[in-house]
């Protein structure tokens, strides 16, 4: 009877150690050792681990799931907090990566990189992957300055006596020159546009008329990031919510250029597609912005570096695969410098403590951060800027018309007439030299952890003061849209005082 008491007993003990040890392994400790699993907002840093890093390291797989940030938020922010399921990389984009730099959850990465390695990135982007503490959470290959991306053939059209130099300089004068500018744009309504030459598809009239003028921007958030990239304050100082004055205008509301009162002057004076609403952002495939494209009425798009080829080249090729009805864009679009300097998102690369491959995680993150063969080719796949500034000022001096093999040609890239190389999409101009200054004089985005909150709840309520709604309309229709931004933002950030 004994031994069958102990038997049994013995039983228990080996079935709750079983138990524990499946328990134990889901908290971390180690996975396949082989197996990289990244989470990612965008199928960007997808792209990178398997047309990049896989060649390099072929014996590793690769799971890599995408999710909309929103997502990617939630699920990361569970996963840390119960220990389980966790990726062994994740994707910070710049609108959560103050949060989580300073949660705790994720390894200190301080020591991957020498400072040899660390000198060799832009200083702002390395101090934006630091926590409260000094140390660094995540490195990022990436730095996205921002410019005005236009259509040549629409300035040409409006604006025929200037040069392309010279609209250039009347876009980056100064911020009222761009609103003069807008103001012609719409008065350009009984102008023919001429497309193009030879890029109309077939049987598609080579002109085309606006019906209600040329459109400055697509959305009244289109220049959202201009002020978010500018505030003198993070949104949140010392757990209190800070209302900037290039956000709101000031607590008299006099302060000009803000994000609200541009919101209000583009839709009151017909400078934007009212019926564009961007949201949260319009940088991705929406119907919005197709239209924009298709229908011939909107001049530029105020873009981060990464957006020429996420959001205008795919949308030239989609809107002109098997319709007539579209013309082709490639070679009409050129780069601006702003008249306010900005710059908006980055990808800096998070490992959470307790993933189960940490090493392999360490690998990847430390190849992506320090691989200068993969930051070239990367740069001349996507046309977008790379965290190294002797790779950036390279590039900007000439773009290879060859992979670094010397015999395959980059079809991204072009050779001028005055044997200058420029990227295709851009009809021959290379703007990374435009770029490059942008970001030469950029000291980094001032972050806080509720930036993705407050910066949606400020798009929202300055488009609802735009279009005066929900109470936002007459004389104090500004600190009504304010107010209720401040509570909403307050609402859906526990701890945060006003």
């Amino acid at each position: 009877m004994k031994k069958k008491v102990i038997s049994t007993l013995i039983g228990c003990i080996v079935l709750l150690t079983l138990v524990l040890t499946s328990f134990i392994g889901c908290l971390g400790g180690k996975g396949d050792p082989n197996t990289l699993t990244i989470w990612c907002q965008s199928s960007d840093l997808e792209n990178i681990a398997k047309q990049y890093f896989a060649k390099e390291y072929p014996q590793y797989k690769l799971n890599v799931t995408v999710m909309p940030t929103q997502d990617l938020q939630k699920n990361i922010d569970l996963a840390l907090s119960n220990g389980t399921n966790l990726p062994d990389v994740f994707a910070m984009e710049e609108a959560i990566l103050n949060k989580y730099v300073n949660s705790g959850g994720i390894i200190d990465q301080t020591d991957l990189l020498t400072q040899a390695e660390k000198n060799k990135m832009y200083t702002s982007v390395l101090n934006q992957g630091k926590g409260d503490d000094g140390k660094i959470y995540g490195y990022a290959y990436q730095i996205s300055p921002g410019a005005f991306y236009y259509r040549t053939d629409i300035a040409q059209a409006v604006w025929p006596s200037y040069t392309l130099e010279e609209i250039d300089e009347m876009i980056g004068e100064s911020w009222d020159s761009l609103l003069d500018m807008a103001a012609q744009l719409k008065a350009a309504s009984n102008k023919t546009i001429p497309l193009y030459p030879g890029t109309a598809a077939s049987g598609v009239n080579s002109k085309v008329t606006p019906q209600s003028g040329i459109t400055l921007v697509p959305g009244y958030d289109s220049m959202s990031r201009i002020f978010f990239s500018q505030i003198q304050s993070p949104w949140v100082v010392n757990n209190k919510l800070v209302i900037n004055d290039n956000i709101a205008g000031g607590p008299d509301r006099t302060v000009t250029p803000n994000l609200f009162e541009t919101a209000k002057y583009l839709v009151d004076n017909g400078y934007c597609n009212n019926n564009i609403s961007t949201a949260e952002n319009y940088l991705y495939d929406t119907p919005g912005f197709a239209n924009s494209v298709s229908v011939n009425n909107n001049f530029g798009f105020f873009l981060p570096s990464w957006g020429i080829m996420t959001t205008i080249q795919p949308q030239v090729v989609i809107n002109n695969k098997g319709n007539t009805q579209v013309p082709n864009t490639v070679g009409v679009w050129r780069c601006a410098r702003s008249p306010i300097d900005f710059a908006y998102g980055g990808t800096w690369l998070g490992i959470p403590k307790k993933a189960k491959n940490i090493e392999l995680a360490k690998k990847f993150a430390y190849y992506v951060a320090t691989n200068d063969a993969f930051k070239r080719d990367y740069a001349l796949n996507t046309m977008n800027f790379v965290n190294s500034p002797s790779i950036m000022q390279e590039l900007a001096n000439e773009l290879p018309l060859y992979y670094a093999d010397g015999v395959t040609p980059n079809p991204y890239v072009q050779k001028n007439e005055d044997n200058s190389t420029g990227f295709v999409l851009l009809g021959g101009q290379n703007h990374y030299k435009v770029l490059l200054d942008v970001a030469q004089t950029f000291q980094g985005n001032k972050l806080s952890r509720f930036d993705a909150v407050c910066n949606n709840e400020a798009i929202v309520w300055s488009g609802k003061y735009a279009f005066g709604a929900d109470g936002t309309s007459g004389t104090n229709g500004l600190n009504v849209a304010i107010a209720n931004m401040k509570a909403k933002i307050l609402s859906q950030s526990p701890g945060l005082q006003s």
